[in-house]
Parts: C-alpha cells; sequence; structure tokens
C-alpha cells in the first residue's frame, strides 16, 4: 500500500467515525422536539446534520484527493508498504475499535463520577431520569463493541468477506 492509500483509509475511518458521533445525536434531537422551546433549535441542528453529511460525502467520494493534498511532497519517489487488502481491513477495524472505546473510557468516568458523587452525598430522593440510563446503557454498548472490534477485528473480517464475496475468499487472505 502506498502512503496515499494509508491515507485514503484513514479518511474513510474519519468519515465513519463523523457519521457514528452524527447518530449519536439523534436521541437528543429528539428530546429537543418534547421541550417547549426545542422547535426553535431545529433549524440549527439540521443545518449541522446537513453541513455534516455534505462533509461526508465530499470526504468519501474525494478520498484521494483529500489525501494527497494533505500529503506533503516527497522528492524522492515512496516506496509502498507490504500490506495486503486484508490486513489492512484488520487494522482498520483494530483503529475504530480503538476510537470508539476512547469515547467510550470517557464516558464511563463521568458516569461513574456522577454515580459516585451522587453516592457520598447520600440523597435518597435521587434517581436517574430515563435519558440518563439510556446513556450508560448506550456508553455500555459502545464499550463492548469497541472490544469486539479491537478483540475480533480477524473473524469480523472474514464475515465481510464471506458477505462481499460469497463463500469464496480473495487469495489475499
Amino acid at each position: 500500500m502506498s502512503r496515499e492509500d494509508i491515507a485514503v483509509v484513514a479518511l474513510r475511518l474519519f468519515v465513519l467515525a463523523m457519521i457514528f458521533g452524527i447518530i449519536r445525536t439523534a436521541p437528543n434531537a429528539l428530546q429537543m422536539l418534547s421541550e417547549p422551546d426545542g422547535r426553535l433549535v431545529i433549524p440549527v441542528f439540521v443545518s449541522f446534520v446537513v453541513v455534516s453529511l455534505m462533509a461526508c460525502i465530499f470526504l468519501w467520494k474525494f478520498a484521494l484527493f483529500v489525501a494527497r493534498k494533505l500529503l506533503p511532497v516527497m522528492r524522492e519517489p515512496a516506496s509502498t508498504l507490504p500490506m495486503d487488502p486484508a490486513t489492512a481491513l484488520s487494522l482498520g477495524l483494530t483503529l475504530i475499535g480503538l476510537w470508539f472505546l476512547t469515547g467510550g473510557l470517557i464516558d464511563i468516568a463521568y458516569w461513574l463520577t456522577i454515580l459516585i458523587s451522587v453516592q457520598r452525598a447520600d440523597q435518597a430522593q435521587f434517581h436517574l431520569a430515563p435519558d440518563d440510563i439510556a446513556a450508560i446503557v448506550g456508553t455500555v454498548v459502545q464499550i463492548a463493541i469497541s472490544l469486539g472490534l479491537i478483540l475480533h477485528s480477524t473473524g469480523i473480517r472474514r464475515m465481510i468477506y464471506r458477505l462481499r464475496y460469497g463463500e469464496q475468499t480473495p487469495t489475499s487472505e
């Protein structure tokens, strides 16, 4: 793989992370609709989603163009790295898992801080709102998915190849 190919893979992984970030904002948007002044914020939220999706589409379609613009110009021709597509896919899945794990660990730290401070304050009247419970469950699911991507990237790669190519797998595996 050339350095441009690696940059393209990194850009497309970034696009996937952006799309998952946009999807994560959907529950907050639905909650805004239920509030009295929430309808005033809807145009801002919709414009944010549209601009973000347009950026995702641009980065996905023109990933090689953007990668070439981001990489410095080299005076000598670069040698290609000995990485086949199967290895690159496994590496990409592992990196996505690490990206999700970092976000999940931050969320876990947040929720543990909230729960410990409430427990120390000994507030018998405190109870978690349904939104908070859903956010905690979402964090646990995010951690589980990220660990699955990190620990089982080879199995997921095989599953992707099986779905993409049928029973016959490419020769590079």
